[in-house]
């Protein structure tokens, strides 16, 4: 997500006192931040960015979907 110059700390503070959300992550290049997320369908999913969008300093972003899990900490998670 992109976030107003100054506020990156307030909204990263913010995302991480969200319950669904996993891991918050200040990033370097395109993003200034990108979290992770747990939500069990679209319904939620809508709802959530929602809540993120209306966080003071949020300048804009945008949402993901997994569609498979290949690796996670170092391992392979699908076999080939």
């Amino acid at each position: 997500m992109l976030v107003e110059p100054g506020l990156v700390e307030n909204v990263a503070e913010r995302l991480s006192g969200m319950q669904r959300i996993a891991d918050v992550f200040e990033v370097a290049g395109e993003h200034d931040l990108v979290a992770l997320a747990a939500v069990g369908d679209l319904r939620n999913l809508r709802a959530l960015i929602s809540e993120i969008c209306r966080i003071k300093g949020v300048r804009a972003m945008d949402a993901s979907v997994v569609l498979r899990e290949l690796k996670r900490n170092g391992k392979e998670v699908m076999p080939r």
